[in-house]
């Protein structure tokens, strides 16, 4: 059962973003199937080209951001009469790193997921432009006091499969503000354009700030952060 818990209406309005947003993306619109570049066919420790599954235990990071849409369609050429009607793109992001294992009793490993997609402003059409996971280098995912940090190259990493958009570099730094505290038992689910994330346990996550770049796209400044130092969940995704 998912706790009840009054948060700051920032998070509260980007919430209810996300969930409009999923609501009309699965609606009778058609939503494109992204361009998908695979890094590689199968990844060791339950994770192929459509789903991965992992397990979390100890530090672990989220990160989801809404951009409202500063992006110009190409027919919109501005000026005083407005173009091709103010058109333009919302973008939806999620960034996700974990501590964990592949396998009970395997070696400690870190698992990043992230994944960026596009719609137009009216929900109708869709687009994953950056997307990809699997296990990346421990020392890749660094974590100091009430910072924790994601710095890796995905192109360099043979267990990572890029699924969307091209392999690059990601680099995500989260800083703790204590704003407020979520515990969760039990069964979570997230869904958004182009992904669905299902988790089984238990976690205590801790309000964060969260700024850097993910394959050459920023994190846009106004997001829903947190941090885990204590999580133990069955991370399940599929795209």
């Amino acid at each position: 059962m998912r706790p009840q818990i009054a948060l700051p209406s920032i998070v509260l309005a980007f919430g209810a973003v996300v969930l409009a947003c999923r609501d009309a993306a699965t609606g009778t619109r058609s939503v494109s199937s992204a361009n998908f570049l695979v890094a590689t066919d199968t990844l060791p420790g339950g994770c192929d080209t459509k789903q991965c599954h992992f397990k979390s235990q100890g530090d672990a990071a989220n990160l989801n951001w809404f951009d409202p849409g500063t992006i110009a369609f190409a027919s919109d050429t501005g000026g005083g009469g407005g173009g091709g009607g103010g058109g333009g793109l919302v973008r939806f992001g999620y960034v996700s790193v974990s501590r964990g294992t592949v396998s009970s009793g395997g070696a400690t490993q870190t698992f990043l997921f992230f994944s960026i997609t596009e719609c137009d402003v009216s929900f109708s059409f869709c687009n994953t432009v950056r997307g990809g996971f699997g296990t990346i280098p421990n020392d890749d995912f660094t974590v100091g006091g009430k910072t924790l940090q994601v710095h890796t190259n995905t192109s360099a990493n043979p267990d990572f499969s890029t699924f969307a958009g091209p392999a690059g570099a990601v680099d995500v730094v989260w800083q703790m503000n204590g704003l407020f505290t979520v515990r969760s038992s039990g069964t979570t689910e997230r869904s958004q354009p182009g992904f669905r994330e299902h988790d089984v346990g238990q976690s205590t996550d801790v309000s964060a700030n969260a700024s850097g770049t993910v394959v050459g796209l920023p994190v846009f400044p106004v997001n829903q952060a947190d941090i885990s130092s204590n999580r133990s969940l069955t991370i399940n995704i599929n795209r």
